[in-house]
């Protein structure tokens, strides 16, 4: 089966060639959620990482001073990936992520990834450079929100 078009603008498969995009989405599972849908919960153990491909869904963590209460984190939609420390650490899960309206996910199991990795290197040199970027650029949008919090 052919990946479908939006998937080869995802930022994290910038560089791969059309063939290496196959070999990587054939390692995942299509996976259709209805609207305020929990797909992944904070604190809980993940090895997966996650490709929308249609809809949106709100990432947002519990408020460590107001423990009743959200932190709302990000809204993501088609073309964004989220789960990807799954690529570097084996630890719970720092975020919730929640579907605010149906949606389409392509789920990538890590034990999947890391076996295309060891068979091809190239995939894996790309795939890490541009996870790396994405989370440089996530850490930039984590600091602007800290600066904006009340002191």
């Amino acid at each position: 089966m052919p990946f479908p078009p939006e998937f080869k603008d995802v930022n994290i498969f910038e560089g791969l060639s059309e063939s290496y995009l196959n070999i990587v989405y054939q390692t995942g599972f299509e996976l259709s959620f209805g609207p305020q849908e929990t797909i992944v919960e904070e604190g809980s153990l993940g090895f997966q990482l996650y490709v929308i491909i249609e809809g949106k869904v709100e990432v947002n963590m519990q408020d460590p001073i107001r423990m009743d209460q959200q932190i709302k984190l990000a809204t993501l939609g088609p073309k964004d990936v989220f789960g990807e420390l799954t690529l570097f650490e084996e630890t719970s899960r720092s975020a919730s992520v929640v579907t605010l309206e149906p949606s389409k996910l392509i789920e990538f199991h890590k034990a999947d990834l890391m076996e295309i990795f060891q068979r091809i290197p190239e995939i894996e040199r790309t795939l890490l450079c541009n996870v790396g970027r994405l989370l440089c650029e996530r850490i930039r949008t984590t600091h602007e929100l800290l600066k904006q919090l009340p002191a």
